[in-house]
């Protein structure tokens, strides 16, 4: 079903970017054509997910692991992102180690991941805050941080986030998706020989999410 649909999707995709393209001295047209984008984009992110979890299950995931700069990978995660922290007026703060920090790795596939601890955490929190994202060296790994000063998570629930379809609260605390993106996230590091972990202190008090991934033996040489 989601092979069907990405034809129909894509085609809508083309049809606003070139609506977009041409620009529109209506406005009211204009808003529009923002809601189109953000919308297929968000239909075209669902479809990759369930498409990732039909892979994942079925053991059909191939990863490209290659020595890559780890820094490379957060910096494409957030540049992803840069369209939903301009609509809430986030701000965002990178720290990351000045030297490459090397991991054999799936560079696209650790975007994916940091890229979805990152929309999670501009998604759920309120307009005007600060998202941190960074990254530290710890004897033979790396630790990227994801912080967030959002709706947070109740202590009791966090041991349950990375579970498929999972949900915590509702749609109308700010809850929205499938419930398979920390799911997705968590197989995909597990597969890279990593891990990834999650705290909060409970409603209202934002999260922590913490990605850790082997590094190169090189990077202590």
């Amino acid at each position: 079903l989601s092979h069907e649909l990405r034809n129909p999707i894509g085609a809508i995709s083309s049809a606003v970017q070139v609506l977009n393209a041409q620009g529109s001295s209506d406005a009211a047209t204009a808003p529009v054509v923002d809601i189109l984008i953000r919308q297929t984009r968000h239909l075209a992110r669902l479809l990759d997910d369930i498409l990732d979890v039909a892979r994942i299950s079925r053991g059909r995931v191939v990863l490209k692991i290659e020595p890559v700069d780890l820094r490379t990978c957060v910096q494409d995660a957030v540049d992803g992102n840069k369209q939903l922290f301009a609509d809430k007026a986030h701000a965002v703060s990178i720290d990351m180690p000045k030297e490459p920090v090397i991991a054999e790795v799936d560079c696209t596939r650790v975007a994916q991941v940091l890229g979805n601890l990152v929309n999670n955490a501009a998604k759920y929190s309120p307009p005007q805050s600060c998202i941190e994202v960074a990254m530290e060296l710890r004897a033979e790994e790396a630790e990227i941080l994801v912080r967030d000063n959002g709706i947070g998570i109740e202590p009791h629930l966090v041991p349950h986030v990375f579970e498929a379809f999972y949900k915590t609260g509702s749609a109308a605390e700010g809850r929205q998706g499938l419930g398979v993106g920390l799911w997705l996230s968590r197989q995909l590091i597990e597969m890279l020989s990593g891990e990834i972990t999650a705290h909060s202190e409970g409603s209202g008090a934002g999260s922590v999410f913490r990605v850790r991934l082997p590094l190169h033996q090189r990077n202590g040489a």
